[in-house]
């Protein structure tokens, strides 16, 4: 359901094609997405739980549910040591640097 929801996601016409009806049936497909994804994390702990060395099940059943935190937080953990490389102010001569950048690493 999650897969068929996502697919219809990507082909959905746009606001200049379909008018109102694109943003109500995303508003649509992403709830069943939602819906979709609750149903699925719920087997994602069973399978965890049940399959986990015996004495471990909870240990297992709780990084299930880490997974969505780690997710959302990773992306800050992972561009937080290079943005002073990033911003336009490292590279006053081009105004757009990036860590390649030659005359920024040098």
């Amino acid at each position: 359901m999650t897969g068929a929801a996502t697919f219809l996601v990507g082909v959905l016409s746009t606001h200049a094609q379909i008018g109102t009806a694109a943003p109500l049936l995303l508003a649509l497909l992403r709830a069943v997405q939602g819906i979709a994804v609750g149903g699925e994390w719920g087997g994602a702990v069973l399978m965890a739980s049940e399959n986990a060395p015996k004495g471990r099940g909870s240990l297992y059943a709780m990084l299930v549910q880490q997974g969505s935190p780690a997710g959302r937080s990773s992306p800050r953990w992972s561009s937080s040591p290079r943005a002073p490389w990033t911003t336009p102010r490292a590279c006053p001569g081009t105004g757009a640097c990036r860590s390649c950048c030659r005359s920024c690493s040098s």
